[in-house]
């Protein structure tokens, strides 16, 4: 466990007493979601969101990945369609690599945006966020580290992303996942029985 209790002591994580889970479906003001959990007093927040469009576009352009190394080869039948909307979108998107507030913009996804600006709100203000694996919260973690370095130091990923791009932009940001059981979508609840026991016995 001495591994785990590093992270934990890197993230800040004393205490679980007040855990607030956020699952971001939609658009809305996540700079003042922050805050309302901080107040709230949340000695952690575990941060899952929908599937977004935009996010491997995100992680591509960030991270100057081609198409198919973003979306894999995986067969699918709608691969080819997914290569090509992609492509498109980065011929868009590619000019904004360095401005992480215009490429935002210009992907236009409002739940992207909500979950980029409720991490950043929540680093701002110093609370440890325990990620969720979805490669929405990896494509917004990404944007939040290019616009503030250093944010990642108070986060925890509960798992690794079931897509090429998700999981390369976890490895851009450095974490290691806590669980790494093929937990997609479900990770961030096991993982923080995992922090739970682990705080609980230190």
């Amino acid at each position: 466990m001495s591994a785990l209790h590093d992270q934990l002591d890197r993230a800040g994580v004393r205490t679980l007493a007040e855990v607030r889970r956020v699952q971001v479906t939609g658009p809305g003001d996540g700079r003042q979601e922050a805050d309302r959990l901080v107040d709230g007093g949340a000695d952690l927040v575990v941060l899952d969101a929908l599937p977004s469009p935009a996010a491997t576009a995100a992680v591509a352009v960030l991270l100057d990945l081609e198409p198919v190394a973003a979306i894999g080869t995986a067969a699918t039948g709608d691969w080819a369609a997914r290569v090509v909307a992609l492509r498109d979108t980065l011929g868009r998107v590619r000019p904004y690599a360095h401005e992480p507030d215009q490429l935002r913009a210009a992907l236009d996804d409002p739940i992207l945006s909500r979950t980029a600006e409720l991490l950043e709100g929540l680093s701002i203000r110093q609370t440890p966020v325990l990620l969720g694996d979805s490669q929405t919260v990896a494509a917004a973690a990404l944007l939040v580290v290019r616009r503030c370095p250093g944010a990642a130091s108070r986060w925890l990923a509960s798992g690794t992303p079931d897509d090429p791009a998700g999981r390369a932009a976890l490895e851009e940001l450095a974490l290691t996942p806590l669980l790494d059981l093929g937990l997609h979508g479900d990770a961030s609840r096991y993982a923080l029985a995992l922090l739970r026991e682990a705080v609980g016995g230190a």
